[in-house]
């Protein structure tokens, strides 16, 4: 969650606001169910590995339906269409008949597949099948023997390792749990893994917080990640999952990403969330505050009590406390054009509105063809900039004077000459200095480019991560320290 695309984000963020709150008594009583490749990420074949061998079968209603033991330890499933494969024998018996018939099959060199779908059916190849079709099947492909299965959102096919260690390894990666497979355009299929929520929890918090940083952080983390994925069920749930792995919720690395010091920490604060008028809360946290955290009303419009700004000394060695990037016009030009290409050659940007907390509200873009108003998260996306607590200088060095006739005057002093009782020289260099009847002003000379002055790293709600660890080094506890960024909360 630390870097994610932020529009997405407060998209998906504002749409789970108007779901139900959890209570506090609702714990994880089934398995939370984690998205891997969906979607565009989806893919149209997978490799599984297992040590002990699989076991295959369908989900439906919640129950698991064993079908099949495979013995192999590498297995290929692959997404395939009605027409990619034809029955040569259906409603058989039992799996003994028809091994039979693939064994048949096999001494006149013809692939035979099983097929199941309540009853067993034999399979061969087929004439290409019709992208788009409601229909969609997996073929499974091991070593002894070739599976076809119906898949549906419904019924979902599973793969669990045959042993109780429960580890799978999914296209080299190792997770705990079982790997769910469900339909995704044409022949793409989507990879779940559902596991129990503290085995998940394992695969997070290393990953959205070093290992090495202090245990009451790393339990501020756990528990507020807890709290996260219990607010966010059924987020997903029209592509067949409650959360996904990557950091548009939160960074999921699965057993390859576990650390036996994360696991403590996990270990340490298990079933606890954090909790306000006794619901979970929506547990948003990030990299670095900058020295304060941001009112959530201020970027996604929903007023949450628990998500105020606090002031934040605690994340000073923080490598993200200040920041500093460049850009000329070309530059801004280049990028804004991307998501706006009707405005021309940009001329310049202004801010517009900040936020209580000084983060930048709206922004507009200048150009010779109209402007454009960004809000801060946006001119954020847009500039990969690492946060919206920031300041800009520059713009053509450009200074407003008072005319002869006594009005404001906007004009550009670069490349421009003055005379000094030295000579004539020209501008140059970042800064000239300007005397007036009352002032002397510095004029930042950057050509026609922008300097932006960060702070922080992230959205800055919630919890600061670099805050955290601070609080920890000088003695806080993991409560205090969640309670310090979120509001009247209580931790239970």
């Amino acid at each position: 969650m630390k870097r994610f695309f932020f529009i997405l984000a407060i998209f998906l963020i504002v749409i789970n606001l108007n779901q139900a709150y959890a209570t506090a008594n609702q714990v994880f009583k089934e398995p939370i169910r984690v998205g891997l490749f969906y979607d565009k990420s989806a893919l149209e074949s997978y490799k599984l590995n297992s040590q002990s061998g699989f076991i295959l079968g369908f989900k439906q209603d919640g129950d698991f339906n064993q079908i099949i033991e495979i013995d192999d330890n590498d297995i290929e499933i692959a997404g395939v269409l009605p027409g990619d494969y034809v029955p040569v024998k259906e409603n058989l018996n039992s799996i003994q008949e028809a091994w039979e018939i693939v064994s048949q099959l096999s001494s006149k060199k013809k692939d035979g597949y099983l097929f199941y779908n309540g009853k067993w059916s034999v399979w061969i190849k087929g004439p290409e099948g019709s992208p788009g079709n409601i229909e969609k099947y997996v073929v499974v492909t091991a070593a002894s023997l070739k599976v076809i299965l119906p898949v549906s959102m419904e019924r979902p096919v599973y793969f669990s390792p045959a042993n109780e260690q429960k580890i799978i390894s999914l296209n080299g990666r190792r997770y705990r749990g079982i790997i769910e497979i469900l339909p995704s355009q044409d022949r793409k299929i989507t990879a779940v893994n559902e596991l129990e929520i503290e085995d998940y929890l394992y695969g997070v918090v290393p990953l959205e917080m070093p290992s090495n940083w202090p245990q009451e952080a790393l339990k501020a983390q756990a528990v507020a990640s807890r709290t996260y994925a219990l607010y966010n069920l059924s987020k997903w749930e029209k592509l067949g999952f409650d959360i996904c792995g990557s950091t548009q919720d939160q960074a999921y690395g699965g057993f390859d990403a576990e650390n036996m010091v994360s696991n403590e920490a996990v270990d340490e604060t298990k079933g606890q969330y954090i909790l306000y008028n006794n619901k979970p809360i929506m547990a948003l946290y990030h990299a670095d505050s900058g020295g304060i955290t941001e009112d959530s009303k201020d970027v996604f419009g929903f007023d949450l009590p628990y998500l105020k700004p606090v002031e934040d000394s605690f994340d000073r060695d923080s490598p993200h406390s200040i920041w500093n990037a460049s850009f000329s016009l070309k530059d801004i030009g280049e990028k804004v054009g991307k998501i706006d290409a009707s405005l021309g050659e940009i001329e310049g940007i202004s801010v517009i509105e900040k936020t209580s907390s000084g983060r930048i509200k709206k922004i507009m873009i200048q150009g010779t063809s109209g402007n454009k108003i960004l809000s801060g998260s946006e001119i954020r996306n847009v500039l990969q900039l690492k946060s919206t607590l920031f300041d800009i200088q520059g713009g053509g060095a450009n200074l407003f004077v008072i005319s002869g006739s006594d009005y404001e005057k906007k004009i550009s002093i670069k490349d421009r000459a003055i005379i000094s009782r030295r000579g004539l020289f020209n501008l140059s260099g970042q800064d000239a200095f300007l005397a007036g009847l009352t002032d002397i002003k510095n004029v930042s000379l950057v050509g026609d480019g922008y300097e932006f002055s960060g702070r922080g790293w992230g959205h800055g709600i919630g919890m600061s991560q670099w805050g955290a660890r601070g609080m920890a080094e000088q003695g806080y506890n993991y409560k205090q320290i969640l309670q310090h960024y979120y509001k009247n909360v209580e931790i239970k």
